[in-house]
């Protein structure tokens, strides 16, 4: 890639983030990481290894729906449809920066000549 714009941005956090949660979030629900595990983790394991495959797979879709509306939301903010302040003093802006070029992906301002992030997510 040699520089990054917003669709590829977007394409990114779905292959990246999205794309691998379930098989991730299945492989942590059924064997939770680390030694001291918390209670209710290992309460979680447990629910989960007793689930049939069916069942299994409609959690995992649960925890799909939930990741996308998590990014969705994210990204509602950086375009600025979703405020995160209550007044009008300061705006956020979202940067790729490669060999020196930094180009806009996403401002909660007012720049009319970005798309909006949210929109390009499928």
């Amino acid at each position: 890639m040699s520089f990054m714009d917003q669709r590829a941005f977007v394409d990114l956090l779905q292959l990246v983030v999205l794309d691998r949660l379930s098989v991730e979030l299945v492989k942590t629900w059924q064997n939770p990481p680390g030694r001291l595990r918390s209670e209710e983790r290992s309460r979680r394991s447990g629910w989960m290894k007793n689930l049939s495959g069916p069942e299994r797979a409609l959690v995992e879709e649960f925890g799909q729906d939930a990741a996308r509306a998590a990014v969705f939301g994210v990204l509602c903010v950086l375009d600025g449809v979703r405020k995160i302040e209550d007044r009008e003093n300061g705006h956020i802006e979202l940067h790729h920066v490669k060999n020196g070029r930094s180009e806009l992906l996403a401002s909660s301002g007012n720049d009319m000549t970005l798309d909006f992030l949210h929109d390009l997510l499928p």
